[in-house]
């Protein structure tokens, strides 16, 4: 089940405090934006895949 900002900050918060639970949904945040950036040029597209059947 995914988990807002939100609902990840509410639930860090009891546990850090405030500054340190959005301090913590900032860094998952960017390194999730990292992760995924780094994955892009991974992705097959519908084009991609019509191309590589018509090579075949």
């Amino acid at each position: 089940m995914p988990i807002s900002e939100i609902q990840l900050f509410n639930a860090l918060k009891s546990k850090l405090g405030d500054q340190e639970a959005e301090q913590m949904v900032s860094y998952v945040k960017g390194y999730i934006h990292e992760v995924v950036a780094d994955q892009v040029p991974n992705i097959a597209t519908k084009e991609h895949v019509d191309l590589k059947i018509a090579e075949v």
